[in-house]
């Protein structure tokens, strides 16, 4: 079939060439969803009754997709036969022509039982060749019975599309090739343990205590990247449940040595808080001392599924935070459905906040959401002591951030939450005030702001008595 307007009738009556990029959504989106639409055209334009794509695996051919009504002896897809019983081999061997409109005059190739039992009266086939020239295998097309309407111009068609396939299936190739390389690091981490947990401070600076401390985990596999993208990454290979499952048990080590008033903050996505191995980690376990933070980055099908996972939890103490709130739709939508305990607004809302009157405004609203519904609140990613006295004025209470203290190793982190918190502190950490107490009297800068600001809100018959506690923990007069 030569004349052009005859190949566009046939491409057309398989839906035209925008067919061949349209998402079939009851396929994967995969190379072979994109051939097979390819094949649907090629079968068409050739007035053929089947195509098919090969690969050549060693000294196997394997059909990887094919195209046709079916037929009793026809090849399935995924069937596996040896190179010299595939028509399309001895064609890139060069035994047979790339075109033949009629099988029976051909008689110098010798195949298998199995070959000569599909029903080819007519053959054409083309290598398909990837970026560095190596054959993949090759796209060919055969009808039962003769076509001497076949021409030398239906090869160039035909290697066309083989071109245009060609570029689908490699990028698939790498695609898989990555998955794999990706699904590998994933498990090597979970094998090995390759993960560290580093603790951040979360501090009650109206009281100037550490309320909590939240598990942060450390990927020690090479290549160093950020902990988000390890989760990413392992999200795309199916095993992000088993390692935010691996973090959190391991996060769980530090509890029996916090102070019984300082809860344990943990991440989880939806999917794994609706998991039921998730529930396993509190049995021996007292819920009421954890937070569970929902991470942002999820869509969620099932709340009510959720919420029925967590709710005996719940009802033993157990806390849930919404991680990340004002970075996106999904988080807003987490606090609405998941009637948390604690709001946690994310870092890009609480940056620059002391310079940027709209982040101010989200914050109240956040803030004054938080005092309607009896919620708490934290500010995360508090960097600077503008930011932190912004926030202090805006009568959020809980805040943690670089400025209070970097996450850090359970012993160090244990020694610091007998401190106090104070802006005057070196490095942005707490102020020490002896090695054994747990002081509610806030030193330094922040007991000066905290004094100016709560002065005028104090009734006339009462009055704001301070203790200063001086170096070693020893009360100054």
């Amino acid at each position: 079939m030569s004349d052009a307007r005859q190949i566009l009738e046939a491409m057309n009556r398989s839906g035209g060439l925008l067919n061949l990029f349209a998402v079939d959504k009851r396929e994967p989106a995969s190379a072979w969803s994109f051939v097979r639409r390819v094949l649907n055209v090629v079968r068409n334009c050739l007035d053929m009754d089947a195509a098919l794509v090969s690969e050549f695996v060693g000294d196997r051919a394997v059909i990887r997709v094919i195209s046709g009504p079916g037929h009793p002896d026809f090849p399935d897809e995924g069937e596996s036969m040896p190179l010299t019983d595939a028509y399309c081999y001895h064609v890139h061997a060069g035994h047979l022509p790339e075109m033949i409109a009629d099988m029976s005059a051909i008689r110098n190739v010798e195949l298998s039982p199995r070959a000569q039992a599909i029903p080819v009266g007519s053959h054409i086939a083309v290598p398909i060749r990837t970026a560095d020239g190596s054959v993949f295998g090759m796209m060919s097309s055969f009808g039962v019975m003769p076509n001497p309407a076949l021409r030398p111009s239906d090869v160039h068609l035909l290697q066309a599309f083989a071109d245009l396939s060609a570029t689908e299936i490699e990028r698939h190739r790498e695609s898989r090739q990555d998955y794999l390389n990706k699904r590998d690091r994933i498990r090597a981490v979970l094998d090995g343990e390759l993960f560290d947990t580093v603790y951040q401070p979360i501090w009650n600076v109206e009281r100037g205590v550490v309320a909590g401390v939240e598990a942060l985990t450390r990927v020690t596999l090479e290549p160093a990247r950020p902990p988000d993208q390890w989760f990413a990454e392992a999200g795309e290979v199916g095993l992000s449940g088993q390692l935010e499952l691996a973090t959190v048990r391991n996060g769980c080590r530090i509890l029996d040595r916090l102070p019984p008033d300082v809860y344990l903050s943990v991440n989880a996505s939806p999917s794994t808080l609706a998991d039921p191995r998730f529930q396993k980690i509190f049995e021996d376990e007292d819920p009421g001392r954890f937070v569970v933070e929902i991470t942002e980055h999820e869509t969620v099908e099932d709340y009510r599924l959720i919420k029925r996972r967590l709710r005996p939890l719940r009802n033993r103490g157990l806390r849930v935070a919404i991680d990340d709130a004002g970075a996106g739709y999904a988080s807003l939508k987490h606090v609405l459905e998941m009637e948390p305990d604690i709001i946690k607004l994310d870092t890009a809302l609480i940056r620059s906040i002391d310079r940027d009157a709209m982040r101010q405004a989200l914050a109240v609203a956040m803030v004054r959401f938080c005092q309607e519904t009896g919620t708490s609140i934290v500010a995360e990613g508090v960097e600077t002591e503008k930011e932190f006295n912004v926030l202090r004025d805006l009568g959020v209470r809980h805040m943690q951030g670089y400025l209070m203290g970097r996450p850090d190793a359970a012993d160090r982190i244990l020694g610091r939450i007998d401190g106090a918190f104070s802006l005057a502190a070196p490095n942005g950490g707490p102020q020490r005030t002896g090695e054994n107490t747990r002081p509610r009297i806030v030193p330094g800068a922040l007991l000066t702001g905290l004094l100016d600001r709560q002065r005028p809100q104090l009734p006339d018959h009462l009055v704001l008595g301070v203790r200063h506690t001086g170096i070693g923990g020893i009360d100054d007069p």
